[in-house]
């Protein structure tokens, strides 16, 4: 789906204002505080329905105002809508039809946000990655989404029973939920992991010098890769109950970026390491094999001048539609009839 046009009431610094868009690329210039993420966060509620920037409500509403709405236009006539307000819960509508659970919204206009919350992929912890890898498999395979929901709702049945030091036996059932839940899952991550790497690792080599790896970690068998969770689950019980909670399964898995020496965190510098998780959304965003929109805010920082005319080379080949911060690109090769500068 392609944004046309976005009308903003109430919403951060905008009062009222309507914007449109060109198809392919938008350049966001302004003086700071022109409200310039505010408008990527506008653009990402609307295929989200949350802000990148934070979970309250009360500081996305203008100032003295009570509730913000926002309304897009698609190519096509399709219409996206979101009303937030401080009393009363959140309406999202698609087509002018009200919006129940924001998968749908999500599968109706996908996105990829580049925010400075980037480095968390490398510097947290791996719920981060898992989030990254989730997100993928999300929009690729459909009941991805259900099996993940229900492998969760097994997982806390599980750790209450681990809570109340319960016997053997009464975990007899959960365990084999977990593991035929949890080992789909892990096939699907495996299957989606097998077809990101080479596609990671062409668009890193178009892009840059030096070499990266994706390296998944399933969760559990880390010893012995072969071990069924089932078997771990079981194992692992004295420790598990000692513990009061499940160590072993999807919900433990992880993916490292590493280089030739050691992590990448440790090894690349702030600028290399940006490159990786660039090359990396990007790999996502062709598996995904739809456009999608791609909302990023100071992507420019940390990149040189040569790498920055690269990726410019590299995004104007694919499908979507970008909305960016900076004028960076637009000045590194970019065909002025393909985008559009918009000044705050």
């Amino acid at each position: 789906m392609i944004l046309t046009s976005l009308k903003i009431k109430s919403f951060r610094c905008f009062k009222d204002k309507a914007f449109e868009f060109h198809p392919k690329f938008n350049f966001i210039a302004g003086a700071n505080g022109s409200g310039k993420t505010a408008l990527l966060e506008a653009i990402s509620l609307l295929s989200t329905g949350r802000s990148f920037r934070l979970r309250e409500i009360i500081p996305l509403i203008h100032t003295d105002e009570k509730e913000m709405n926002l309304f897009a236009e698609l190519q096509n006539g399709h219409t996206v809508s979101l009303r937030k307000a401080i009393a009363a819960s959140s309406q999202i509508k698609i087509n002018s039809q009200p919006c129940l659970r924001t998968s749908e919204l999500t599968t109706f206009l996908p996105s990829q946000v580049i925010y400075q919350d980037l480095f968390e992929i490398i510097d947290a912890g791996p719920n981060v990655r898992r989030q990254l890898l989730d997100w993928g498999l999300f929009h690729v395979k459909h009941d991805y989404h259900q099996h993940l929901f229900q492998y969760r709702q097994a997982l806390k049945q599980r750790n209450m029973l681990l809570k109340t030091g319960a016997k053997p036996a009464a975990f007899k059932p959960w365990n084999q939920t977990i593991s035929d839940l949890g080992e789909w899952i892990h096939s699907a991550r495996q299957e989606y992991i097998e077809i990101l790497i080479p596609i990671f690792k062409e668009k890193l080599n178009a892009l840059a010098t030096f070499t990266s790896e994706i390296n998944y970690f399933k969760g559990w068998g880390k010893e012995n890769n072969s071990q069924t969770l089932q078997s771990a689950l079981e194992q692992n019980y004295a420790t598990d109950i000692y513990k009061q909670y499940t160590q072993l399964g999807p919900h433990q898995a992880d993916l490292v970026l590493t280089t030739t020496t050691g992590k990448a965190k440790h090894y690349l510098s702030r600028g290399q390491q940006k490159i990786v998780l660039l090359t990396l959304k990007l790999a996502q965003a062709e598996i995904l094999a739809k456009p999608c929109l791609y909302i990023w805010d100071d992507v420019c920082s940390e990149i040189d001048g040569v790498h920055i005319e690269k990726l410019s080379s590299i995004i104007h080949t694919l499908p979507g539609q970008f909305f960016i911060t900076g004028i960076s690109f637009a000045n590194n090769a970019m065909p002025k009839e393909a985008a559009k500068l918009i000044n705050l």
